[in-house]
């Protein structure tokens, strides 16, 4: 599956939940998402924008740290 596709999907809350070592990546950026009372609603492209964050790296870096996630299950 591809997971950059998988990313634009889900909501910040869905990524947070389903891969908990995220929230790093989101506090390296300087973000607001965790906690954030609309992170059920807001997607990652919606993150970007709200806080001006550079889409490629950003992604990398969600799509790094979910990676080392699944190697280690």
């Amino acid at each position: 599956m591809n997971k950059e596709i998988l990313l634009e999907e889900l909501t910040v809350e869905e990524i947070l939940s389903r891969w908990p070592q995220t929230v790093s990546v989101f506090n390296h950026y300087s973000s607001s998402c965790i906690g954030c009372a609309i992170a059920p609603f807001c997607t990652i492209s919606d993150a970007i924008t709200a806080y001006g964050l550079p889409e490629r790296e950003f992604t990398a870096d969600l799509q790094a740290a979910i990676a080392s996630a699944d190697k280690e299950e």
